[in-house]
């Protein structure tokens, strides 16, 4: 039976670990909130050190281990490329210079320094994952269309990538079951949408919501 590295419920974390001998596979999605508050530039800072701090410390452990895990599967985010307008976009890409390019390259770079022969690591670029519950965006949602207000955001003329959750899921065990696989894959449904096409169909009883508030702004 495979070996998962997670963090324990007790409250033993990575800083307790010397090694990570005894773990096949190690999945790193963790970091603050990306969409829980305004982008203050304090905020911005917390969005990264919680981002490359855990990663680094991660990385650390794998090059400690005489036996490291087969396979580093790391975040990152579409915003690694920033805003390139229509432009379609593959990993061979790379971004524009802008804070969030900042982060993910940043987060990227740290994680590939676990990178060996032994070690694959595979960067997963996820635009908005859909999902119903906890700090989901879709979660976020639901309040503001309910109350009537939902709708796009500006102009809504923006691209949002996205995935379902469970699309996300079988493509990590996808990754983690092929071991030829490695380096940066776009987490992203095969289409892209707009902001207000996405805003104008959240989901049943909240379209009409939507384009309520669509309406408004146009006045």
């Amino acid at each position: 039976m495979k070996n998962w590295a997670k963090r324990s419920r007790s409250g033993q974390g990575w800083a307790q670990q010397s090694n990570l001998d005894t773990i096949d596979a190690v999945i790193n999605l963790a970091g603050e909130p990306i969409a829980d508050k305004r982008w203050t530039e304090p905020h911005k800072q917390q969005l990264c050190e919680s981002r490359w701090q855990i990663t680094e410390q991660i990385v650390s452990l794998i090059n400690a281990s005489a036996t490291p895990p087969s396979v580093l599967i790391s975040g990152s985010a579409t915003g690694f490329y920033g805003n390139t307008g229509d432009l379609v976009l593959t990993e061979e890409d790379q971004g524009q210079d802008e804070f969030t390019h900042q982060l993910c390259a940043r987060w990227e770079q740290l994680a590939l320094a676990a990178e060996s022969e032994r070690t694959r690591v595979c960067l997963l670029r996820t635009g908005v994952v859909l999902a119903s519950g906890g700090r989901a965006p879709l979660s976020k949602m639901k309040l503001p269309f309910k109350l009537g207000i939902g709708g796009p955001i500006g102009s809504g003329k923006q691209y949002m990538p996205w995935i379902h959750i469970d699309d996300m899921l079988n493509a990590i065990i996808w990754l983690l079951e092929h071991d030829d696989l490695r380096g940066p894959f776009n987490m992203v449904a095969p289409y892209a949408v707009r902001n207000e096409q996405f805003a104008a169909t959240p989901g049943p009883g909240y379209a009409s919501s939507g384009l309520y508030a669509h309406a408004c702004q146009r006045h």
